[in-house]
């Protein structure tokens, strides 16, 4: 038997056939939309292409093309205008950056970005674009290690959030108990 793909017309689960038993393929309490490849005239030359520079990677799909070369050479300008148009921006955080902690057994926990994973932005909007950090003036104990904290957005001149990373805690810090507390306070007074 040839192999056979089917999609669901309501969740978009697409399935391959390998050995046709005689039972219709049901997905979200219906029959299954076979696809059937192939080409016609009508779809002209298509292409999908792929391309990665600097560390960032783009698709282009290109269909209806008169010719195979006219196909490759609208994939690579469309390529080129999004590499041009396009970068990855990876954000910088200031070396510490602290919040304070009510009722923790430290007065502050350290903030850092969870994942500074580079996020693409239209070159055009770099330029005029501003970091703001988003966070509480203070947090309550207690406070977990990778407890996202806030975030670090990457906004437009007009104020429209372009990108966002979490902030997250560093250490954890405890909640303030009284033996603590009491262990302070003693610390405080022998330091007098």
């Amino acid at each position: 038997m040839e192999q056979k793909f089917y999609i669901c017309k309501h969740c978009g689960n697409i399935i391959a056939k390998v050995k046709d038993t005689g039972v219709p393929v049901i997905c979200c309490g219906e029959p299954m939309s076979e696809i059937i490849p192939g080409t016609t005239d009508a779809a002209g030359y298509c292409l999908c292409a792929t391309a990665t520079r600097d560390g960032m990677s783009l698709i282009s799909v290109v269909m209806g093309c008169k010719t195979g070369p006219e196909r490759f050479a609208q994939s690579q300008a469309l390529l080129d205008q999004g590499f041009t148009q396009y970068t990855l921006y990876t954000p910088e955080l200031p070396d510490t950056l602290s919040l304070s902690v009510r009722g923790g057994a430290q007065e502050q926990v350290e903030a850092r970005l969870a994942s500074p994973a580079p996020q693409v932005i239209a070159r055009q909007q770099l330029p005029e674009s501003r970091l703001e950090l988003d966070l509480p003036d203070t947090v309550d104990a207690p406070v977990q290690p990778e407890q996202t904290l806030g975030r670090l957005l990457l906004l437009s001149s007009q104020g429209q959030e372009l990108a966002s990373w979490p902030l997250t805690a560093a250490e954890e810090v405890p909640a303030l108990s009284f033996l603590r507390a009491f262990a302070l306070l003693g610390q405080q007074l022998l330091s007098f």
